[in-house]
């Protein structure tokens, strides 16, 4: 009897395809935290300096380089700047 009532009750299988499986969450992309940066401007257009894939920071007009340079990162939260070593001396190039 218990057959019976197994067989006449349809059995539900659930049969999921590229269209119905939930959607994996998109890797979100890590952004850079640590950038290298210049408060300098090109000393002869007077324009800011411009990230440079071969050659970092560059005008690129004069072709000329930053002479000093500074570290700005994010840690917790919070953004930090760095001028200098620990011994006073500024970072350039």
């Amino acid at each position: 009897m218990r057959m019976e009532l197994l067989l006449e009750t349809p059995l539900e299988i659930e049969v999921r395809s590229e269209e119905t499986r939930p959607a994996k969450p998109e890797k979100k992309r890590k952004r850079r935290r640590v950038h290298i940066r210049t408060k300098e401007r090109c000393p002869r257009c007077k324009r800011p300096f411009k990230r440079s894939k071969h050659f970092g920071l560059v005008c690129i007009r004069c072709k000329t380089r930053p002479s000093k340079f500074y570290v700005d990162l994010s840690w917790k939260g919070k953004r930090i700047r760095i001028y200098s070593f620990k011994n006073g001396q500024s970072l350039s190039s």
